[in-house]
């Protein structure tokens, strides 16, 4: 495997921190360490340091910096996760909602 580093400066660690910042602040964990690993290889540790310091598996660290450098913050942005298929129809979601929507209803 390339070594491979973030490109960036003194500036880039700086917004990148505030970018941290926010993401720890939207509870976005994820996002928040993958920052994190970046900002490390701005300040020129390997990706075997950075993934021993974030406890994270070094092919990972390499992902996380060669998205950064081919596609930037976006590339570090949690991307669509398929999950589970919705089991109710369009028109149950629709019905749920409006139900929802109604708040709690007094019964007596």
């Amino acid at each position: 495997m390339q070594p491979i580093f973030a490109r960036g400066n003194s500036r880039t660690l700086q917004r990148l921190k505030a970018l941290r910042q926010a993401a720890q602040t939207d509870r976005a964990a994820r996002v928040a360490l993958r920052l994190q690993a970046v900002m490390l290889s701005v300040q020129g540790l390997t990706t075997g340091q950075i993934a021993a310091a974030l406890q994270v598996d070094r092919t990972r660290a390499h992902a996380w910096i060669g998205a950064w450098n081919e596609h930037g913050d976006e590339g570090l942005l949690e991307g669509h996760r398929s999950g589970r298929p919705a089991q109710l129809s369009a028109s149950q979601r629709e019905q749920l909602a409006d139900i929802l929507d109604s708040g709690p209803v007094a019964t007596a």
